[in-house]
């Protein structure tokens, strides 16, 4: 065996892997949120409107329209600057795990449109002035209903409109961006 046939060969076989991806029923994902904060309780404090999280995930799929999924969700209202963050230094500080289930329908062999349902273990700290003055954790759910366009290669992008429930207290709307890998 020549030494071109021992670089070929390993092209191919990545090559042809990568051709296969879209097909894997493995996926991670990560998204990002950039959405606003609905404050329902008598928590005076928080007074950032908006905010900016993040959600690693890994999924895998059971057929075409069903996936079952965990993730985790790391947020911070202090990472996006608005007019209202001059008025203000408190904070709304968040993280959560989640378990739950993607339906997926395909309109054409790329395009799909997506509804997600999580369970959402939560934790969150209000914070003003550097001092926690209200804090929470507890179970809730999340919900999302997005657009995603799959590339042969298995990469995937997505658009989505995300509400992400914590308590009865604090509520984030928003719009997502997503990209993930099926390998």
């Amino acid at each position: 065996m020549n030494r071109n046939t021992l670089i070929v060969i390993p092209l191919l076989l990545a090559i042809s892997g990568i051709g296969n991806a879209a097909d894997s029923p493995h996926n991670v994902s990560i998204v990002s949120l950039f959405g606003g904060i609905e404050n329902t309780s008598v928590i005076n404090e928080l007074n950032d409107i908006d905010t900016f999280h993040y959600t690693l995930a890994y999924s895998y799929r059971l057929n075409n329209n069903l996936a079952l999924s965990i993730g985790y969700v790391r947020g911070d209202s202090s990472s996006v600057i608005s007019i209202v963050d001059f008025f203000t230094d408190s904070s709304l500080d968040y993280s959560a795990f989640l378990m739950g289930a993607k339906l997926q329908s395909f309109i054409t062999k790329r395009n799909a449109f997506f509804a997600r349902l999580n369970i959402a273990l939560y934790d969150y700290d209000i914070v003003d002035s550097g001092q926690v003055v209200d804090s929470e954790d507890g179970t809730d759910f999340t919900n999302t209903i997005g657009w995603s366009y799959l590339f042969d290669t298995g990469l995937d992008i997505s658009l989505s409109y995300e509400q992400f429930r914590m308590g009865s207290d604090i509520t984030i709307e928003g719009l997502g961006f997503g990209v993930s890998y099926h390998f």
